[in-house]
């Protein structure tokens, strides 16, 4: 996690939510689209994790990749990989094998996997 970044949407007071911070849908980003930086083809993608903030690390030592909850893994090239995690349960748009290109709706934002509260993760 080198180089990763926790992207989260705010207001124009700096706020990322407005009432009951445990509930989603408080959270300005919360279901924002997000998108492939670069061309690429996908290489993994899930999304059928809940939006809990929760994730079972028993299975860390199988599958570390559950730490992401909802995710897509996006080959673009020259040995670079972006990781877009933690995406909205049932928002992945995309399949493994899928070529993608710069711009295109990948999925939302969520709260999947290890998150605390709705947002990006990539790396």
């Amino acid at each position: 996690m080198r180089y990763s970044y926790d992207l989260v949407t705010v207001d124009d007071a700096g706020e990322m939510s407005r009432g009951d911070v445990t509930d989603n849908a408080s959270w300005f980003g919360f279901g924002a689209a997000v998108v492939a930086v670069a061309d690429g083809t996908v290489v993994l993608a899930r999304g059928d994790a809940p939006d809990n903030r929760q994730f079972d690390q028993g299975k860390l030592a199988t599958d570390p990749m559950v730490l992401f909850g909802n995710v897509v893994v996006i080959d673009h090239g020259n040995g670079e990989f972006g990781v877009y995690a933690h995406a909205r349960q049932g928002s992945v748009r995309v399949a493994a094998g899928q070529a993608v290109r710069r711009g295109d709706v990948i999925a939302q934002v969520g709260a999947s996997g290890s998150a605390f509260f709705p947002h990006l993760h990539f790396q």
